[in-house]
């Protein structure tokens, strides 16, 4: 048991402060900011009681995106459906921002579009994730986040998900936790926190 300890709080604490990959932390030159707006994301109940949303900053993402001509560089944490269950009191943002990102592509082939974002969204290669195959298929370079060259956020949780759960596997095909069982129990409306 002190064996185990010993080893957990060495990963723990090498997890926290190991060293980052070279570019990962870039400064770069400050530029005046000459031309800023407000938008706002305003979500909650009118006068008889009705939910009413107003997203301004991913119709305003929407909109530049149809602007682009040359280069798109999106990086998105969580971009995934697991919110939008049935019934669905969310905007599905994951899916237009799928259908946006490939309209504009096809419309402009020559436009580079790239998608940054993190494993969580494939719970952390335990399921497929359409929306980021669809944008593959499209011509949409998908870069997927390599969290083992980076360092803990949280090192509490990690060290045991490391001992304890990292070692035998998940992949879509199966693993010792079937992450699709636990996506298809969530109640709806609740989203997947890891």
């Amino acid at each position: 048991m002190l064996l185990l300890l010993f080893h957990g709080a060495g990963c723990c604490g090498w997890h926290a402060i190991k060293p980052l990959p070279d570019g990962v932390s870039y400064q770069g030159a400050q530029l005046p900011c000459t031309d800023a707006r407000f938008l706002c994301d305003v979500t909650g109940l009118d006068e008889n009681g009705a939910r009413k949303s107003e997203q301004e900053i991913f119709d305003e993402v929407f909109a530049m995106i149809n602007r682009a001509e040359r280069i798109v560089v999106i990086d998105m944490f969580l971009f995934n459906a697991f919110l939008c269950m049935e019934p669905n009191p969310y905007r599905p943002l994951s899916d237009e921002l799928t259908q946006t990102l490939i309209a504009r592509k096809r419309a402009v082939p020559e436009l580079r579009a790239v998608l940054i974002t993190d494993p969580v969204n494939t719970v952390y290669g335990g399921m497929k994730a359409a929306h980021l195959e669809s944008l593959k298929a499209a011509g949409v370079e998908v870069v997927m986040t390599r969290l083992s060259r980076l360092r803990d956020s949280n090192t509490a949780w990690s060290v045991f998900w490391r001992l304890l759960f990292h070692p035998w596997g998940n992949s879509p095909r199966g693993g010792w936790t079937p992450t699709r069982s636990v996506v298809n129990l969530l109640p709806s409306g609740v989203g997947l926190r890891f």
